[in-house]
């Protein structure tokens, strides 16, 4: 059972003393939640008002903030564990051990798991404060997150199941996801992106997003992901850092549901104040 102050007894509190700095967040969600909706507003605002004036409004010492510290345990269901990759803590602590004192050796045994068109001389060469890791080697991340599956029965289960603030869900197979990132993939050689290229990806939370990645990664251009509520001056400080040729956005952005391309968007300011434009291209999704 939740009890209900009265507005005049949230006042009493606040009269008495009885809030500080600690508990202030505290004391404002409990004054929003318990007051009536034609009360929060002004409610809210004298209160935090009386509190400046009180001079109770100060920021505690670092030191008395208390961290929260749960130690109770929920054991799993045996049927559960028996599927499990780690089946108990002592395995567990078992493979930390064993990557803390053998590093080499056990991140060789788990790179065993991944699909090499080469592989490895060394797993580990380390010059400090230099360090090469399966040196020789090489692999692609997109095949090894696709290719290997559509191989196999695992092609029809799904890859990604993706729901919007709104309700709408979007279901991608790894079949599906594998055939949307080659086609993009293709988008972005025709733009004349080459192994070693840079892009810039400024979208929001969609699909798209690891489509476009995995595509990137599928030719062999580093990418590097920009926040999609970024501000164009932002957009432009990561275009220059990663020297990036081409930057891929869409239409909008579920993040605010704002556009993000057009004539007076961030990526659109970006590339004109590039200090060469003419290398900055916005593909649409």
């Amino acid at each position: 059972m939740v009890l209900r102050p009265t507005k005049a007894r949230l006042r009493s509190w606040l009269n008495t003393g009885r809030f500080n700095g600690c508990n202030l967040a505290r004391f404002r969600l409990d004054a929003i939640a318990f007051c009536d909706s034609n009360e929060r507003q002004n409610f809210s605002l004298n209160a935090r008002r009386q509190l400046w004036q009180r001079g109770r409004f100060q920021r505690q010492p670092a030191t008395s903030i208390r961290l929260f510290r749960n130690s109770r345990k929920f054991p799993c269901p045996e049927h559960f564990r028996q599927n499990a990759h780690i089946k108990s803590a002592e395995d567990y602590e078992h493979i930390y051990r064993e990557s803390v004192e053998q590093p080499e050796k056990f991140w060789g045994r788990i790179a065993e798991e991944l699909r090499w068109f080469n592989k490895w001389d060394r797993v580990l060469e380390w010059n400090c404060p230099w360090a090469k890791w399966f040196a020789g080697g090489k692999l692609n991340l997109s095949y090894n997150c696709f290719d290997r599956h559509v191989q196999t029965g695992r092609k029809n289960k799904a890859a990604i199941i993706w729901e919007s603030e709104p309700g709408e869900v979007r279901t991608f197979t790894y079949q599906q996801l594998h055939r949307e990132v080659q086609k993009f993939a293709n988008v972005l050689k025709s733009l004349g992106v080459q192994k070693g290229d840079r892009v810039a990806i400024y979208m929001g939370m969609t699909p798209e997003l690891p489509i476009a990645m995995l595509a990137c990664a599928r030719v062999g251009a580093p990418h590097t992901v920009v926040f999609g509520g970024f501000s164009s001056n932002a957009l432009i400080d990561r275009i220059h850092d990663s020297q990036a040729s081409v930057v891929i956005t869409a239409l909008s952005g579920s993040d605010y549901d704002a556009p993000i391309h057009g004539n007076h968007s961030p990526v659109n300011e970006a590339c004109l104040v590039r200090s060469q434009p003419e290398v900055c291209v916005g593909h649409v999704f």
